[in-house]
């Protein structure tokens, strides 16, 4: 649906014209193009030489730095995007019929992914998991040791109901998917993803102070 398959011959280019994709996105951070930026920023190496991502990222990093309302954009575009939480900490299901009562947790971890990417990204980080990410902005002290904790914990718990989700709907002969069926999950896992998303939306609030966005 999205384009984004390698399949797509747009994709299949030479450094030349990915240089000139990611100098597009960067030099002109409107909303789709942070969009499609997101997409391809955590690209890596899976076969032969590493030379030619080590090049594209020296350059995505030296074309930031040039732009630097590009990561001002992307935190904002991170800091509001509007989490399912409503009043009483209550978390809003899906509109639609097909998933009611259902609650995309992909949407939530992409808030997490996103934010800790912008922090790689400021602090010129090359690392492209996000869990190494976090242990490596740690280690250089710009995070705090709560931010650490709070996001590890937050990222790994999201992950392990969304695989453990998806491999139920296998197991069942059912069409993996990210909507998690709040009345199946145990008293327990509930309360903690309402205090996860709860914590998302404090960080939301931290993101704005740290990036100087609104």
């Amino acid at each position: 649906v999205g384009e984004i398959m390698a399949s797509n011959p747009k994709w299949n280019q030479p450094i030349q014209q990915w240089e000139k994709y990611y100098f597009n996105w960067i030099s002109v951070p409107e909303q789709q193009n942070l969009i499609d930026s997101s997409v391809f920023f955590d690209f890596r190496c899976i076969y032969g030489s590493e030379y030619l991502t080590e090049e594209l990222r020296i350059f995505i990093h030296q074309t930031i730095s040039k732009y630097p309302i590009f990561i001002s954009q992307m935190a904002m575009l991170t800091a509001n995007y509007k989490l399912p939480l409503g009043m009483f900490g209550k978390i809003q299901t899906e509109s639609d019929e097909l998933h009611s009562n259902s609650f995309n947790i992909k949407n939530a971890i992409r808030i997490l992914v996103n934010m800790v990417r912008l922090y790689a990204m400021k602090n010129n980080i090359s690392a492209t998991n996000t869990l190494e990410r976090l242990d490596e902005l740690k280690k250089m002290k710009a995070i705090t040791a709560n931010f650490h904790a709070e996001v590890r914990y937050s990222f790994t718990f999201m992950l392990n109901l969304q695989i453990a989700n998806q491999a139920i709907s296998a197991i069942n002969g059912n069409k993996p998917d990210n909507y998690i069926q709040l009345n199946k999950l145990s008293t327990t896992e509930l309360a903690n993803l309402k205090n996860i998303l709860s914590a998302i939306s404090s960080l939301q609030s931290n993101l704005k102070y740290d990036f100087g966005v609104n």
